[in-house]
């Protein structure tokens, strides 16, 4: 029976793989993000939020010159939300 809100028919599953051990070229150990951070190369704001305030500052200056434009509103909305999300999680 074929499904409502995707393209799958099946029952299908995701298949193990072969080989349990990890590949040789994928390294294990230090994690590169604390890897920039013990050299004191990481940004003050993480790169995510941002993009996320450099937006927001980019449809403001839209809804300067477009006030009726309610999409753009909406969409602010969104992002600005968006921002207090990330920042309270960082």
């Amino acid at each position: 029976m074929g499904r409502m809100h995707s393209r799958g028919k099946g029952i299908s599953a995701s298949a193990l793989p072969y080989k349990r051990t990890p590949p040789t070229w994928c390294e294990e150990g230090i994690d590169p993000v604390k890897s920039v951070k013990a050299h004191a190369l990481a940004p003050e704001i993480p790169e995510d939020l941002y993009h996320l305030i450099k937006k927001a500052v980019a449809i403001r200056k839209h809804l300067e010159r477009n006030r009726k434009y309610n999409d753009s509103k909406f969409r602010l909305i969104l992002v600005e939300s968006r921002i207090k999300q990330s920042s309270i999680s960082n």
